[in-house]
Formats: structure tokens, sequence, C-alpha cells
């Protein structure tokens, strides 16, 4: 007994006690503080149209003290890799690097896949050449000058894998140059390179030029030639935060969906939010705007397209070995 009191009194006081601190987390879930890194809206209307609602906190995971961290893509990649985001978005490349390295990161959806023209209306990511580069036909971009978003991208693998083997492509005679899609869209029309992978924003301004054209379209090809999907990003978090904290993750995926929907019923006022962000006009983005989107998971398709992806990662030399393809994604239940 402490300092006297009663059995029956210490117990009421106790009980005083525990509620004044709150339920415990073992008799209730226990809200997490999660950080998550993405970039800044990115180049493309889809991803415009998928997270504002997200990104301004007109929709909120439940039962999580919610941080979004941008940086641009390579960089919130590495601080990924680094540990300083609990989860986010990475491309299938750089999540497969980090794994072949031992960084304790598991995916637990697939982010965004590649959108067939068909479906959009537009191309989601193509290879555009210069008219007067007489490149007729992708063999003859042997001995040319080729750029690519980051040479260890989702889009560089793609564009590769297709040149070699849908093509016959010797990608050891191509140039590579390496610019975000921005720059790439300005050297590609000043007649610095000769041809360039392009995806989003500028990619719309490269419809629109006539001394340029589309060589192919990245989904429409591979998914053609391959019968799978055209992964580019997962939702991958720490180990240990999906062990911890599995419904918050679950929240958060819920919260993503949730977004999209929002941004397909009230496609203007996230529309006119984003233009005055990205200081674009409003009629522009609405070029990119898809209408074909899917839920925060991963299908069994999805695993097909990632081992695929995992054999060409091994054979381009992008990752230095295979991994387990059992052990990608955490079952959330």
């Amino acid at each position: 007994m402490i300092c006297g009191m009663r059995p029956k009194k210490f117990l009421w006081a106790a009980v005083v006690a525990w509620l004044a601190i709150g339920i415990p987390p073992a008799m209730g879930q226990e809200k997490a503080a999660l950080t998550f890194g993405d970039n800044p809206y990115g180049y493309a209307a889809n991803a415009v149209l998928s997270y504002t609602a997200l990104y301004e906190g007109i929709v909120k995971p439940e039962r999580v003290d919610f941080k979004v961290l941008h940086a641009p893509i390579d960089a919130n990649e590495r601080l990924m890799m680094a540990g300083q985001r609990d989860l986010g978005t990475m491309s299938f490349l750089a999540y497969f690097t980090a794994r072949a390295r031992g960084v304790p990161l598991v995916a637990v959806a697939v982010e965004q896949r590649l959108q067939q023209t068909e479906r959009t209306g537009t191309p989601a990511n193509a290879l555009y050449v210069r008219v007067a580069a007489g490149v007729d036909n992708p063999k003859k971009l042997e001995g040319k000058k080729v750029g690519l978003p980051l040479l260890r991208s989702a889009s560089s693998l793609y564009t590769q894998a297709i040149l070699k083997d849908r093509y016959g492509v010797d990608l050891s005679r191509i140039t590579w140059v390496d610019k975000p899609p921005p720059i790439l869209y300005q050297i590609l029309q000043s007649g610095e390179i000769d041809a360039a992978v392009l995806y989003g924003e500028p990619s719309y301004r490269a419809l629109r030029e006539p001394s340029l054209k589309v060589s192919f379209v990245t989904p429409d090809t591979w998914e053609a030639w391959t019968g799978t999907t055209t992964i580019t990003t997962l939702i991958v978090a720490k180990t240990s935060i999906v062990e911890k904290y599995p419904k918050a993750v679950k929240s958060v995926l819920s919260a993503m969906q949730k977004s999209r929907e929002y941004g397909l019923q009230n496609t203007d006022q996230i529309l006119d939010i984003a233009a005055k962000k990205l200081g674009l006009s409003k009629e522009h983005l609405k070029q990119g705007v898809g209408t074909a989107y899917f839920a925060f998971e991963v299908s069994p398709k999805d695993r097909e397209s990632l081992k695929l992806l995992m054999k060409y990662a091994v054979e381009l030399k992008m990752i230095d070995k295979e991994l387990d393809p059992s052990t990608l994604f955490f079952n959330l239940g």
C-alpha cells in the first residue's frame, strides 16, 4: 500500500490517472506521425489531378499526423534510401536498387502505370525524334544522340529494353544524354540531340511542335509486345513503419485514393489550384488529364510485369542481382 492509501481509493486514483493519459495503444490504435516523400506535382496532369487535394489538406489520412515533403524525383529517392522519409513514391528501378543494397524498404502498392494512348488521347510517355534527323525507324538511332530523363529511371529501362529487343538496336552505338524532361525538350527542339524520351507537360509541347514526331509511345509498344502493365512508380515504406503501423499505412493509401476521386469530381477547382502553383494555364494542364485511373494496389499482372522489369534491370546492368519477387510487397491485409 502506498502512503497509507486504502486499496479502493488507490484503484480509483489509478483509473483517474489512466483516463487523463488516454487509452493505451493496446486498447486502441496509436496515432502515427508519418512523413511522405514525393516530387512536387511532377510534370504530368494526372499527378496534379490525383494529389492536389492531398497536398493541400483537402483530404487527410484518418488517425495519421501526415506531412508531405517535396523534393525533385532523384533527390526524393535518395532521401527515401537514406531513411529520411517514412514512406513515399519511388520508381520501381530505384526501389530495386535500394533492395539490392539491403536498404530496409518494402513496397505497399503500385503508384502509377503508364496508360495507353487510346485511354488518354495523348501519349503518356513517348520517344520523340527530330524530323530533320531522318530517323524513320528506331534502328536508325544508332550513331545518334538520344536524351533520357535520368539514365537509371523507369523511362530509361523501358526505352532501352524496347530499342534492344523489340527493334534490334545496338545500344552501345547510341550517345545517351541525361537531363530532366523540360531540358530534353529544349535541346531536342534546338537540334543538340536527335531524339528524346518525354512525358507529361514537355510531351504535350512536343506534340504541337511540327519539327518533332513520335517514334513510339512507350506503354502502347511495351504492352502490345510483352502483354504486361507499364509500371513506373511504387508506394514504398520503411519496413519498420509497415510492421508497426500497418493501419496507418493503409489509411494513407485510402487518402490517396480519396484525393484522386476528389480530383476527378472537382477537376476545375483542382486545376485552378495547380495552375497557379505551377505557373501554367489551366487549359494547358487539361490536355494531360486522363480518363483511366486505378486503385493503389498490386495486381497479379503487375507482379508479372515486375519480374520482367527485374530481368531487364539486371541485363542492362542497372542492378547487380535479381531479387526474390515474393519479398517485394508487404501484405497489408
